[in-house]
């Protein structure tokens, strides 16, 4: 072999050492063994060498690494939880979502307690990624500075980039992003790529789009929530074979929300269903306490929110909504109050003030306010009677009828002719048996 005549000088050397020291008979056995393993090796080609080394290191990491859990593993954290590991997961992503879930908490874990979490879980079940040493930051111009935490995967940084851009109204491209993670890639090793865009049409409703940097349950939750205030009825069961079609072809985060129920001290009980935005449930609650004569300060409103908003996602807040009318003036809605009521009480008070409201006009308002926020109610329609001998009577969508009636009594007795009170009672019986009163 090649490697013999740089091995002989070394045997040489050797001879002349073992010599001028002169061993007892164990040495010398002893060193002549040495000399053989030196001499095996020398004979063997560089690249014998390197492959078994190779051999010997796939081996090691095998006999390492545990086998893939055919059932879920968990471990528990003294004093935090238990982080389950399900088959087929990372448990790198199961420790980054517990600490997700340990900051909303207010418990904070530093990166030596998030490894050694990890450290443990790789024992039980094999892990793709091992977290870093360091925060890796990086400008991105136009949005901030994205910063990745030594145990996100850049992906969901990005990802988290991308969000953060498309609340504040400035949404990035999925080219852009995709160019922000290479760049992020370039300086840390990446073990997932950006999730692919997902689009779905729904059989009379409408599309679910999924951006490669939405979160599966967030857009589901926000598109039902959505289509629910249009009218549609989407229940949980299509929500959940939404959810199981697009965690088919992309990653999914968490679960979908169940139902929430918060009990707010000085106003009730609200449910949050899965199928509406939290602001439709604190609004309702609201509203339910203000025809029940409860003073709703903003301060309880702001609480119910951010206790939900905690738990699962959240796509408008609870605000005041307002609309000018062009010609006649401002019309706001508050959280607590009933879009109906409210755009009755302007037509009513507009038609005082001599402006012109037609029952098309009222109903273009609510539909500005319903589109936006849950609306419980509708506009009542216009009712008409004709009292003989006396004329025709009309009640107006925002009118009372109470009211109507008094007035048409009033105006017929200014002229010389009285209604009896039957004749009145009669009227109202005829109008609050088709709209309420």
């Amino acid at each position: 072999p090649k490697s013999l005549p740089r091995a002989a000088p070394r045997r040489e050397t050797q001879r002349r050492d073992l010599e001028d020291a002169q061993p007892d008979c164990g040495e010398q056995q002893a060193i002549m063994r040495g000399c053989l393993l030196l001499l095996l090796t020398a004979c063997r080609s560089d690249d014998e060498v390197e492959g078994r080394a190779r051999a010997l290191l796939e081996a090691a990491r095998r006999a390492k690494a545990p086998e893939a859990p055919t059932e879920p593993v968990s471990l528990t954290v003294e004093n935090l939880g238990t982080l389950r590991v399900d088959p087929g997961v990372d448990p790198a992503d199961v420790v980054e979502a517990f600490y997700a879930t340990a900051l909303r908490q207010n418990v904070t874990l530093s990166l030596k307690n998030l490894t050694t979490i990890l450290d443990k879980l790789c024992v039980l079940a094999p892990c793709r990624r091992r977290f870093h040493k360091e925060r890796l930051t990086a400008n991105v111009k136009g949005v901030g500075t994205l910063v990745v935490e030594p145990w996100v995967e850049p992906a969901r940084a990005v990802a988290e980039l991308g969000r953060a851009a498309e609340s504040a109204g400035n949404p990035l491209g999925e080219d852009q992003l995709r160019r922000v993670l290479d760049a992020v890639c370039e300086k840390r090793a990446c073990v997932d790529a950006l999730d692919r865009r997902l689009e779905l049409n729904v059989t009379g409703v409408g599309r679910l789009v999924v951006e490669p940097w939405h979160d599966v349950a967030d857009a589901i939750e926000g598109w039902t929530a959505a289509a629910t205030m249009s009218g549609h009825d989407v229940n949980e069961g299509s929500m959940k074979d939404l959810y199981e079609w697009c965690c088919k072809r992309r990653s999914c985060g968490r679960d979908l929300t169940p139902p929430l129920t918060l009990n707010v001290s000085g106003l009730g009980s609200v449910t949050c269903l899965p199928t509406e935005e939290p602001a439709t449930a604190v609004e309702r609650l609201a509203s339910t306490a203000a025809e029940a004569y409860i003073s709703v300060l903003p301060e309880q409103l702001d609480a119910a929110m951010a206790w939900f908003c905690a738990r699962r996602s959240c796509h408008r807040p609870v605000a005041p909504m307002r609309l000018d009318v062009e010609g006649v003036g401002a019309l706001e809605v508050p959280p607590w109050g009933e879009p109906a009521a409210a755009v009755a009480k302007f037509a009513r008070e507009a038609t005082a003030a001599g402006f012109e409201i037609t029952e098309q006009s009222a109903n273009k308002m609510l539909e500005f306010f319903c589109s936006r926020r849950s609306c419980r109610r509708t506009l009542p329609p216009p009712l008409t009677a004709r009292v003989e001998p006396h004329g025709e009577i009309a009640v107006a969508p925002w009118d009372d009828p109470a009211d109507v009636v008094e007035a048409f009594g009033a105006s017929k007795a200014e002229e010389g002719s009285y209604l009896t009170a039957g004749t009145m009672t009669k009227l109202m019986e005829a109008f609050c048996s088709r709209r309420p009163c």
